[in-house]
């Protein structure tokens, strides 16, 4: 009667695999790690250690393709951690968001039953009392559902101590794409469901993670929270790209061997100059290289070409009225000559560009994502001695290039202008991109080796 009545509470609980607008729900108890991982040695211990402690809310911040949910997943898979994962891309309403919390926490209430019985008390942890809402095609679930599920689980989880005691692995859940959680609605939803989670951590449940691209996601957390005793249970970390010591290891003894491409064998500083150090640019330049037949040229590298092209938009392309930025090109141009300045310190203090060009200016182009913002140096280890101030970065190695690229065309244009051409728009067909392009990098990597 006991496992009955926990488990009839599942029971019937109704799982759509398919969103109405055909995005797939995600979620898994038993997270699959046979994609190779290029071992980051200090994030790993990093992030055990941060785990092996009291709850916390965990704010895994860094820009799109670093690496956060396979370095989770891989401090996961090393320890004695139960990861209970969710995946909220593509979310828009609150009954699947319902169902892939209380899916994952149902399955590690099952596995976990008779050592439960075992080893608590009713005192200690009451599994009769914990009802979960069904929920299904005739019923909305509310904003309040989701609120009350997360305090029944926190009512009937025992503290995050008793795991260790008992040698079982303590449970943390593991939230990606963690920006759809705060998208409910109105200020007060979003406040009582950060508090709904937070109540779980200070009861000592477990620990929580929110992974998340969005340069402007942390802010918005502790605005919407907005007293210092709720954010004290926060702490944001970065994930950046590798140092590149790490890179360079990795491109000679990981992704060439991979790629059978012995071409490219010691010649890291050049191809570093275009992508970085992210490993997911490193194996796309590896990747378009083979396929060119070793012909491909820096200006051809397609991430390259869509960080161009994009900005290039930005620059000369009137704004739709929903698309209008807070930002004037002047200031845009401001930004990119700050960062390509900077660009061997790899950052630029958001006070410093605040000052230039103004807050909502700042805040407009991280909307954009023509900026990454990193609200502390915890965990990045691809910029030397940061400061423990706010920075900001290009949003890739590829994307400082087409600032540096931009910036000259920018200076084209507006000597253009003082000698009265009547330009409206500034239209840069594939050879004179070419023309710009290859000139400008000529002259600054004439003693450079080629790689052709």
């Amino acid at each position: 009667m006991f496992i009955l009545n926990l488990t009839k509470s599942f029971k019937y609980l109704f799982i759509n695999s398919t969103l109405n607008n055909s995005y797939i729900i995600r979620y898994t108890t038993q997270v699959n790690f046979e994609k190779p991982f290029f071992n980051r040695k200090q994030e790993l211990i990093n992030f055990k250690n941060i785990f092996s402690t009291h709850p916390k809310l965990n704010i895994v911040l860094g820009p799109p393709g670093t690496g956060k949910i396979a370095l989770i997943r891989e401090v996961i898979s090393k320890n004695n951690f139960y990861p209970l994962e969710i995946d909220l891309f593509g979310y828009d309403i609150h009954n699947e968001i319902y169902n892939s919390i209380s899916e994952p926490f149902n399955t590690f209430f099952i596995k976990y039953m008779d050592q439960f019985k075992k080893l608590l008390t009713q005192e200690e942890i009451n599994f009769i009392n914990m009802k979960f809402k069904l929920s299904n095609e005739r019923k909305k679930i509310s904003n309040d559902d989701v609120i009350e599920l997360f305090d029944d689980i926190g009512n009937t989880l025992p503290k995050w101590t008793f795991w260790n005691n008992y040698n079982l692995s303590p449970p943390i859940l593991i939230i990606s794409n963690a920006d759809i959680l705060i998208q409910f609605g109105n200020f007060e939803n979003n406040h009582n469901f950060l508090l709904s989670i937070l109540k779980n951590i200070k009861k000592e449940r477990f620990h929580v993670v929110f992974i998340s691209s969005g340069s402007l996601f942390f802010n918005q957390i502790i605005n919407i929270l907005n007293t210092s005793y709720e954010t004290s249970y926060i702490t944001p970390y970065i994930i950046g790209d590798l140092s590149k010591e790490e890179a360079k290891d990795y491109f000679e003894t990981h992704a060439l061997p991979k790629y059978n491409c012995k071409e490219l064998k010691g010649k890291f500083d050049h191809v570093y100059k275009i992508t970085g150090t992210r490993i997911m640019i490193i194996n796309t330049y590896i990747e378009e290289y083979i396929n060119s037949e070793g012909m491909l040229k820096d200006y051809e590298f397609s991430l390259f070409r869509s960080e161009y092209c994009r900005l290039h938009y930005r620059f000369y392309t009137p704004p739709y009225k929903s698309d209008s930025p807070l930002w004037e090109k002047s200031h845009l141009i401001k930004t990119m000559e700050a960062l390509v300045k900077a660009k061997d310190q790899g950052f630029i203090l958001e006070d410093n560009l605040i000052e230039t060009i103004g807050f909502e200016e700042v805040n407009s182009l991280l909307n954009y994502n023509l900026l990454h913002r990193r609200p502390t140096p915890q965990f990045s280890y691809d910029i030397i001695n940061p400061p423990n101030k706010v920075i900001l970065t290009a949003m890739s190695k590829p994307s400082l290039c087409a600032m540096e690229s931009n910036r000259k065309l920018a200076k084209m244009y507006k000597h253009q202008r003082k000698r009265n051409y009547q330009i409206e728009k500034l239209h840069i067909n594939d050879n004179e991109f070419r023309t710009c392009f290859v000139g400008f990098y000529q002259r600054n990597t004439r003693n450079d080796n080629e790689i052709n």
